[in-house]
Parts: structure tokens; C-alpha cells; sequence
């Protein structure tokens, strides 16, 4: 399924080259990525529509669960990402605070670019963020080990919540860009 995932966003043409619009995404082009894989009960699903990409659900903590993810590949060719120095998502939020996570190779799990923000109630919110911000990480943890990134080298990114923020959640992806 994985290799079908990435074959199939990778083959997706883009309108602009440093622009994406999360609406553009097809019902086998992403992954959700829950708890459910080390035996929680957290619930989403992302639903596409013509504007924008709904990633919702349910965060649990039952069972030592709590998060719940969406992962596409990286939407840019590595030659359209090179040099640039700041991606900005518009998200219309729920109040909650999510993550932005950024992998450089196409495995399942691994080292992962993390930058978290923050949403606001039902209002579009433009989030820049520099590519020094994104942290290096692995299950929650920091690394000091890894490369220093670079847009050119991502290969998927993700959407996650977590930090026992429990309860029904709900986020609109409208835009990805990079500058």
C-alpha cells in the first residue's frame, strides 16, 4: 500500500511549482498514520473537497494511545524546493495545537522535521514557518544527529496532534507553499 501511496502522489502534476493546494490530493495519495499501530484508539480521516482537505477525528488516550496523523509525500520536486528558505501552510483551525512534520526518506517510520503550531477557532490562519525551526526528532524525542534540512530533501509530510490533547479535532488544509 505504501509503495502504491507513493507512486501515485509522486506522478500528481502541480500548478504552480511552489505552490499546493491540498484540494488537488486524491482519495490514495495519503496515509492516515494513528495510534492504532502500537494499540490506541484514536480515530481520523481526511476528507477532500473542492476547496480544501479536512483532517479530523478523535484523539484517545486509552490504551496508552494518543495521536492521531495524515501523511502525503512532498508535494514539490526537489529542484522547485532547492533554496527556498520558508514554507507556510494556511490552515483554518480547531483551537488546537498540531504539528508539522517533514520526513526525508519514504519509510514508514524514522527521524522526522517537526515544527508545532498553533490554530485559531474556526478562522484561516497563513503559519510560516523557517526551515532552521523544524527540529529533528524520533517518537517525541529530540535528535542531535541527524542533517540539517532542506526542502529539496523532504519526501513526505504530515499533519499531526497529540500532547494528550484528547477529544474530537478537526483542521482544513488549504494551502502549502514555499518561499
Amino acid at each position: 500500500m505504501l509503495l502504491l501511496f507513493m507512486v501515485t502522489l509522486s506522478s500528481t502534476l502541480i500548478e504552480q511549482p511552489d505552490l499546493y493546494r491540498f484540494n488537488q490530493l486524491q482519495t490514495n495519495q495519503f496515509m492516515i498514520v494513528n495510534d492504532g499501530v502500537m494499540g490506541g484508539k484514536s480515530k481520523s480521516e481526511l476528507i477532500i473537497n473542492n476547496t480544501s482537505a479536512t483532517f479530523s477525528g478523535v484523539v484517545s488516550t486509552e490504551n496508552n494511545g494518543g495521536f492521531a496523523s495524515v501523511r502525503i509525500l512532498w508535494p514539490f520536486n526537489a529542484e522547485d524546493s532547492e533554496g527556498k528558505q520558508l514554507l507556510s501552510i494556511k490552515v483554518n483551525g480547531d483551537g488546537h495545537q498540531y504539528q508539522l512534520r517533514l520526513r526525508t526518506n519514504n519509510s514508514f517510520d524514522g527521524a522526522a522535521y517537526r515544527h508545532t503550531f498553533d490554530t485559531l477557532k474556526g478562522q484561516d490562519t497563513v503559519v510560516t514557518v523557517p526551515l532552521e525551526a523544524f527540529k529533528a526528532t524520533f517518537r517525541g524525542r529530540e535528535l542531535s544527529d541527524q542533517p540539517a534540512l532542506e526542502f529539496g530533501n523532504v519526501k513526505q509530510m504530515g499533519i499531526l496532534i497529540a500532547e494528550k490533547q484528547t477529544g474530537p479535532f478537526i483542521i482544513k488544509l488549504n494551502e502549502l507553499s514555499l518561499h
